[in-house]
Formats: C-alpha cells, structure tokens, sequence
C-alpha cells in the first residue's frame, strides 16, 4: 500500500521538508529569539495607541444601528445623533426601560468628576452608580 502525503501536510511547501528532511526554520518562531531582535524593526508602525479614551464612536454605531432600527425610529435616532454630536463629552450612557432594551434617555459622563448628566430623553437629570442594574458593553 503507497502512502499519499496530504497536500497540506509535511513537505507540501517547497523548501520545508525534503529528502534530508529538512526542517523550516524562519528564526523568528525559535525560542532563542531575542527581545533585542524585536526592536531591530524598521518598518511601519501597525499599531497606535489612542490619544483619549473615548465610546463615542461606539456609541454612535449602537444609536445608528442597534438602539434605533428601522425607518420608524428616524426621528429619534437623529435626535440622539445629533445630541451626541453637539457634545464635547468623549463619555456617553444609555439607559434602557428595561430587560426590553427600550431607549430612555443619553447621558454624558464625566469621568474626572463622576458625574452623569441628561443629554436627551426622559429620565432622572442626574445618576449615581447606586441607580445602576447592568452595564453593556
């Protein structure tokens, strides 16, 4: 019986197995690479780290395309958007009637103070972490 190698498996890429067997080393995955190695990189920068935290673009996805869907919630999703745009906070909150997930009201948070104020909508001026039940993310 003859053993057929699969196309995936070993030897299938050129170079990394062959008659000597071979093993494909690229010195980057081996445990002697050094941390020294890593900073040797002259390429671009992948990553940038954020200047401010902010949820404002998360919030603005979630108004746009979760909390207000369909044509018949137009006029309040352009409301919010609007409030959130007139903002300078970079903090926003959305309470919720209930387990429902029915739009109440936008808040804006200010993190070096604590403080949560009403933007937009029907619910208490101000919240305290006591008037909390969930959190989403």
């Amino acid at each position: 019986m003859r053993h057929l190698t699969s196309p995936s498996g070993p030897g299938s890429l050129p170079g990394l197995m062959s008659k000597g067997r071979r093993i494909f080393d690229d010195g980057a995955s081996d445990i002697s690479s050094t941390p020294s190695s890593m900073m040797d990189y002259t390429g671009p920068r992948l990553y940038k780290q954020p200047a401010t935290k902010s949820n404002r673009g998360i919030m603005l996805n979630a108004v746009e395309y979760c909390v207000f869907p369909g044509v018949v919630n137009r006029e309040a999703k352009k409301r919010v958007l609007e409030e959130i745009n007139r903002s300078e906070s970079k903090h926003f909150l959305i309470l919720f009637r209930d387990a429902g997930c029915q739009f109440r009201a936008l808040y804006s948070y200010c993190p070096d103070r604590e403080e949560v104020f009403k933007l937009y909508g029907t619910g208490p001026k101000q919240v305290n972490d006591r008037m909390f039940d969930k959190f989403f993310k």
